[in-house]
């Protein structure tokens, strides 16, 4: 099995969506991090348009910014970072980033004086 293969990749990040998305909630920072760098790096991999789950991404820019305040620096820098590639690659839904990054500049400003 090839992660670049179009069916097994897709039916791959639809199974991780449903199965992360419910369990998002019992996630840590770094946890929630870690998730959203992986989608990032395979945007960025893959150059595939369409494959990220966007109710995934939703529910990752939800709680996010519900627990931001936990974020240390690398978790928000590598937050924003996949963020970036996502956007690159034409997979973040807007209402996903735009939440986040409200909170993401709030708390960056915070950690910065």
């Amino acid at each position: 099995m090839n992660l670049k293969t179009s069916s097994y990749r897709k039916n791959f990040l639809s199974e991780w969506a449903t199965q992360s998305t419910q369990e998002i909630d019992k996630f840590n920072p770094q946890n929630v991090t870690n998730s959203v760098w992986a989608l990032g790096k395979l945007a960025e991999g893959l150059k595939l348009p369409n494959d990220v789950p966007q109710s995934f991404l939703s529910k990752w820019a939800h709680q996010s910014a519900q627990e931001i305040d936990k974020f240390n620096p690398q978790e928000l820098a590598n937050s924003v970072w996949a963020l970036g590639k996502l956007a690159e690659s034409q997979q973040l839904p807007n209402d996903a980033s735009q939440s986040f990054l409200r909170e993401w500049a709030t708390q960056s400003t915070e950690s910065i004086r």
